[in-house]
């Protein structure tokens, strides 16, 4: 597998993203070409319409293709930090251009969908991200509900304070999740967890 694949597996590219980040169209193709290593090398990346990632990285000083960033058998210091930095300018392209392909299925009817079902959830009762994944026809994608309460707010006012994990876990860094569902009733245990036995949508 080759670093292009490696960073860009499950991604999913956002054309005008590309443009705004500085590719340039380029027929069937978009094309970004950049220096690196101060100046010492240039990066050269194309990304097809299909979303396939080629790049090329030349020696500038011989103005050729550095071909030890692909050879397995090279792994002296220098090579190893170019391939670093070559998979870091690939790296941010990722998180700058693309989404992850979890979000190709996160669709309007599915979001509205797990959010009915969040505003089902009754004052003083939680329910798990995989209890919902599972009322919204998706029992593998307890994850993908997270990522959907997460923006939620997106789409109005929803309780998705009333969302936990399987253990009766708050979302980490959200202090307000405890105190609303304190003023609900909802109780918790020593640890930080809601009592699940107590509370658990049945």
């Amino acid at each position: 597998m080759t670093i292009e694949q490696q960073v860009f597996r499950k991604k999913r590219f956002d054309t005008s993203l590309l443009e705004n980040y500085g590719f340039v169209r380029r027929d069937s193709s978009f094309f970004l070409s950049g220096d690196f290593m101060d100046g010492d090398f240039t990066a050269e990346i194309t990304v097809d319409d299909d979303g396939a990632v080629h790049g090329r990285v030349i020696d500038n000083m011989n103005e050729e293709e550095y071909a030890q960033l692909r050879m397995d058998n090279y792994t002296g210091a220098y090579v190893g930090h170019v391939r670093e930095a070559y998979r870091e300018i690939l790296e941010d392209i990722a998180s700058n251009c693309c989404s992850d392909q979890d979000e190709r299925i996160m669709n309007e009817r599915l979001i509205r969908t797990v959010l009915e079902i969040a505003d089902s959830i009754p004052k003083g009762y939680v329910a798990t991200y995989g209890q919902i994944a599972e009322m919204a026809g998706r029992p593998r994608n307890a994850r993908l509900i997270g990522r959907i309460m997460s923006m939620a707010d997106r789409y109005g006012d929803h309780p998705c304070h009333r969302v936990v994990n399987h253990a009766g876990r708050t979302v980490p860094g959200w202090k307000e999740q405890r105190a609303l569902l304190e003023a609900e009733g909802v109780t918790f245990l020593p640890g930080g967890n809601v009592d699940m036995k107590k509370h658990r949508l049945k």
